[in-house]
């Protein structure tokens, strides 16, 4: 009896232990054999832990000490995986030649990151391309219509953010994107510490945190 007790109590401990510290299983194709598998923190560019490649699949394990940023970065694959996890089980699937094939399970914080880049990066694109034309147009009135269309265009985003930030004030995801929309939007950097203030204690911890604590001090 007592060792079926002790094995029911390792049974449920098992998660709580494996939570301890960041597992990322990589399974991908289109990926050469043997190639380096990196993963990197994306705040001070310093390598984290990396791994070959075998047959397209990987196993990443390090200690985090914050959900953060992190990239990863495939030998042989040009373009970078931006992944938001902390210390979860994580599974990168896909195909590196699709990068919008690329499925990430697992994280909390990752699900968190891709509903604001769903939500906001379709937004932000034709902003940042009108931003960009109005910047170089000579003709006044067209200069006009373009920073008038602009500025309709960061409403719209404004309030996506502010919906977005609201419904998920409890993860660090949203401190990063409030950091990140401050430099861009005078009205939420205006706003940078009553919304900061919203946040639950969760979303203030780890490296954006800081920088946010610092500037409004």
């Amino acid at each position: 009896m007592k060792k079926n007790i002790i094995a029911i109590v390792l049974i449920l401990a098992s998660p709580f232990v494996q939570a301890q510290s960041l597992n990322l299983q990589g399974k991908l194709t289109n990926v050469k054999d043997a190639a380096t598998v990196s993963l990197i923190d994306g705040v001070s560019n310093k390598e984290l832990v990396s791994a070959k490649t075998t047959a397209g699949n990987f196993s990443l394990q390090t200690k985090l000490e914050f959900p953060s940023l992190l990239v990863l970065s495939i030998e042989g694959v040009a373009q970078k995986m931006p992944v938001f996890v902390g210390n979860e089980n994580v599974m990168i699937e896909g195909d590196v030649k699709n990068i919008t094939s690329i499925n990430v399970t697992g994280s909390v914080s990752h699900d968190v990151y891709n509903v604001y880049m769903n939500s906001l990066n379709p937004k932000m694109m034709p902003y940042i391309t009108n931003m960009q034309a109005a910047n170089t147009e000579k003709n006044t009135a067209k200069k006009d219509s373009l920073n008038s269309i602009a500025a309709t265009q960061s409403k719209e985003i404004i309030a996506t953010f502010n919906a977005l930030y609201t419904t998920n004030a409890a993860s660090p995801v949203t401190t990063l994107m409030l950091l990140q929309f401050s430099n861009i939007f005078p009205e939420i950097k205006e706003n940078l510490a009553s919304i900061y203030e919203t946040l639950a204690p969760s979303a203030k911890k780890g490296p954006f945190a800081e920088f946010i604590d610092k500037t409004i001090a």
